[in-house]
């Protein structure tokens, strides 16, 4: 649901006494059921929206309905304008001007008190390009095409329904229905190339399951690590909110539930000699193999 659409129909009904669902799918570029979804939204929160079927009917406000800021109150006010100010760090450009128009509105500027980037430093004018691509894709049911870098190493063409970014874990992910699999997929936007967003539009809704039972195929594994008191920073940025016990000559203990496969073993490659698995014996056997194989190869 986009805030950003919401009041839009509201301001376009104020101009406009009546209007059709259809005509208001078309404007806003959704289905009418979701139009008929947004009017169930506003009325619950108290704009006096309501909707006739049939000929003649319509989407329509009650006679003499003018938004204005007393159906806010101030906290309420605040907590509007610094919602749509963080959503602004998305690139999200109709929820930019809607934050000017509602700052003019309340006669209060949002508070700066929090700023978002969520590029890779280095990376910021490309990653935000694709960023803005897969935004408007979303919002114009648009097929996306890309390749993409799969964990085996191997590049492969996509066309999916793009359904939600979400950020998790440092990272941006793109959900989908992909058509090559003809299922739901989830997408990592730093191992997208190429996104282009097609002329061809899909009616579908598309209501994809949580990320979390999307990923890594089931394969996690529950591991213990042991890390050398000087990577205390990294364990703080990686590892946080897992088990950590400190150990007595200063080095930490850590419990956590990670993806498994060859990733894994790359990644705790990366601690070098200041890493050590202690659970489960296998991954211990496999990083140890991988480290003889990176000593033959650099000797």
């Amino acid at each position: 649901m986009s805030a950003g659409r919401l009041f839009a129909i509201v301001n376009y009904l104020l101009a406009h006494p009546r209007a059709s669902a259809a005509e208001l799918a078309r404007r806003f570029e959704v289905s009418t059921r979701t139009i008929y979804r947004d009017v169930e939204t506003l009325s619950a929160a108290g704009v006096p929206v309501y909707a006739e079927r049939g000929r003649g009917g319509g989407v329509r406000l009650m006679e003499d309905y003018a938004l204005g800021k007393a159906l806010f109150t101030e906290e309420e006010q605040d907590g509007l304008l610094s919602a749509l100010s963080l959503l602004s760090a998305t690139a999200a450009l109709p929820e930019k001007a809607l934050l000017e128009k509602l700052s003019a509105l309340f006669r209060r500027p949002a508070a700066d008190w929090i700023d978002v980037d969520f590029c890779r430093w280095g990376s910021e004018a490309a990653e935000r390009a694709a960023f803005e691509t897969i935004r408007r894709a979303i919002w114009e049911k648009r097929l996306l095409r890309f390749d993409y870098l799969g964990a085996g190493g191997k590049t492969m063409g996509r066309v999916i329904r793009p359904a939600k970014l979400t950020f998790k874990h440092y990272a941006w992910y793109l959900q989908g229905f992909c058509l090559l699999r003809g299922a739901y997929r989830t997408f990592k936007i730093a191992r997208m190339r190429g996104v282009e967003a097609l002329e061809e539009r899909f009616v579908e809704e598309l209501n994809p399951p949580p990320i979390a039972e999307m990923s890594d195929d089931g394969n996690r594994l529950w591991v213990t690590l042991r890390l050398a008191p000087e990577l205390e920073m990294r364990l703080l940025d990686e590892f946080y909110g897992c088990e950590i016990e400190r150990e007595p000559d200063g080095a930490f203990r850590v419990r956590a539930h990670l993806a498994g496969g060859d990733w894994l073993v790359h990644y705790l490659l990366s601690f070098g000699a200041q890493l050590s698995v202690l659970d489960p014996p296998e991954l211990r056997t496999a990083l140890a193999q991988a480290a003889a194989q990176v000593l033959i190869a650099n000797r």
